[in-house]
């Protein structure tokens, strides 16, 4: 395990500008999935409404239109009843990636349509708008695959989890000529299925650009996790794919990454592999809590609820390497005296429960008893807890500076806070923040 003294570690900002949320949406009441429609040669279907007070699919997505795509024609499946032979998506009641009730979007596909080009799935395609917003943006979504993925990827097998795509001026009215993938692929000669990200240019003959591998993140099955992208579009040096899985990063392709024209669609729902992987069992998913930001959050909250939102804050700055941002410890709830003492608690990595932390009573900011929610993993703790200065009011400031050191570039940071009221018979003599992720550049 590595321990990293606070006195060299100087954070670098992560972005620069404000993240702003796009879209957002929980798959709760008010969602609903579109009877499967044909139009053209193949069916498709859509999301629609809204939770109450949320955005609606698909009117507010920045985007000229959205709808989910199967290749499979009305020959092989004149009706909805024999479609859903082959393809099947639904909102299903699932325990969530919190541990509690949540409705979670479903995919799944159980053959392929032989009499149609390009083989069977269900893809979400969201098509750009005329601003062309998703030439950069961010998107998070929880994902759980199902848990036989091993064994349904043959050893040469792979699964599309999101996809970016060009029509370019070479293709066709409706075709793409450019294409970025995010894959798992079947354990081959690795030691389980791993993790792939491939720009491939499709016309005029199909090409492998650029290709990126990593075997070292687990591709997690039957469990929850979270996965985010981070993009900028670019024909030069300042293009951009960023992945991460559970705040670990897993891919930063940097440099040109497209051909000749605007993104025609981004595809953050989709559950797709091929006819060998489909001889061997149903491909399947479920998805859940989608976010669409203009930019990747200098700071990401996380936990499951316990501890009260907006204890812990950015205050200023941004993890970048070699300069000093600041967090802001509080009690928000007001159950603490103006004397307590805040203290601010920095670790490599989160409590082994994430999303969520081990509970300890009597630690929580609720009142007398209440428990709170540790989400740092305290092995991996760079150092004894900082000690700030008593506030007053408002939050107390934690100056976190950070090392203009290479090594530190794309790690997580997990920071979490404290509040130690020394007042004889004190109703919350300890209550603990909620945490964040800051990933440093």
């Amino acid at each position: 395990m590595r321990y990293v003294s606070l006195a060299p570690l100087c954070l670098a900002a992560l972005l620069s500008g404000q993240s702003t949320v796009l879209f957002q949406s929980d798959f709760e009441a008010g969602v609903t999935l579109s009877a499967p429609r044909v139009a053209g040669s193949q069916w498709w279907q859509d999301l629609a409404g809204a939770e109450v007070g949320g955005h609606r699919w698909p009117d507010d997505l920045p985007a000229a239109g959205a709808e989910f795509q199967f290749q499979v024609g009305p020959a092989a499946a004149p009706t909805a009843a024999e479609l859903a032979k082959y393809v099947e998506n639904r909102l299903d009641p699932v325990v969530g990636p919190y541990g509690a009730p949540s409705t979670a979007l479903y995919l799944a596909v159980a053959q392929d349509d032989p009499g149609f080009l390009g083989t069977s799935r269900t893809n979400y395609l969201i098509y750009s708008d005329s601003a062309n917003t998703l030439e950069e943006a961010y998107c998070r979504v929880w994902l759980k695959l199902q848990p036989d993925l091993d064994a349904v990827l043959s050893p040469s097998g792979w699964r599309v989890v999101a996809e970016w795509m060009e029509q370019g001026t070479a293709a066709p009215p409706n075709g793409i000529d450019y294409r970025v993938t995010l894959f798992v692929l079947g354990r081959s000669s690795a030691a389980a299925p791993f993790w792939r990200l491939q720009a491939e240019q499709v016309l005029p003959t199909r090409t492998v650009v650029w290709s990126i591998d990593n075997r070292a993140v687990p591709v997690p099955a039957g469990e929850w996790f979270e996965l985010e992208l981070d993009w900028k579009r670019s024909t030069g040096a300042d293009g951009r794919y960023w992945v991460a899985v559970d705040g670990v990063v897993v891919f930063e392709h940097l440099g040109p990454n497209m051909k000749d024209s605007a993104l025609k669609s981004f595809q953050p729902f989709k559950c797709y592999t091929g006819t060998n992987s489909l001889a061997r069992g149903l491909a399947y998913q479920w998805i859940d809590g989608f976010e669409l930001r203009d930019a990747r959050p200098a700071a990401r909250r996380y936990g499951c609820g316990v501890n009260p939102p907006g204890s812990l804050t950015l205050l200023s700055g941004e993890p970048v390497l070699g300069t000093t941002f600041t967090l802001g410890v509080d009690d928000p709830l007001g159950t603490q005296s103006a004397g307590a003492i805040p203290l601010l608690m920095l670790a490599w990595l989160a409590d082994p429960a994430l999303p969520c932390g081990t509970l300890l009573p009597g630690f929580g900011m609720g009142g007398r008893g209440a428990a709170g929610e540790l989400l740092l993993w305290p092995q991996t703790l760079l150092g004894p807890p900082l000690i700030g200065q008593i506030a007053g009011v408002g939050p107390a400031a934690f100056p976190v500076p950070l090392a203009l050191e290479p090594a530190l570039h794309n790690l997580a940071l997990r920071a979490q806070g404290g509040l130690v009221d020394p007042a004889t018979g004190a109703a919350v003599p300890v209550g603990l923040t909620d945490g964040l992720v800051l990933i440093m550049r």
